[in-house]
């Protein structure tokens, strides 16, 4: 899907320079990727990481 956003020169300018991503365009989609990712981890209840607790293998 093609859409137009107006995104601040200097902020995407700072994250392809730290990222080393090529272009703005994979700057963006990595960054709602990371944006959704976040969001869902957040509506993990406590009691759900709690039951995993000893269950997950770290290796």
């Amino acid at each position: 899907m093609k859409t137009t956003v107006s995104i601040d020169e200097k902020l995407i300018s700072d994250v392809l320079k730290e990222t080393g991503i090529k272009s703005k365009r994979e700057a963006v989609e990595q960054s709602l990727r990371h944006l959704l990712s976040l969001t869902r981890q957040k509506r993990i209840k406590p009691e759900e990481i709690k039951k995993s607790r000893g269950k997950l293998n770290w290796s």
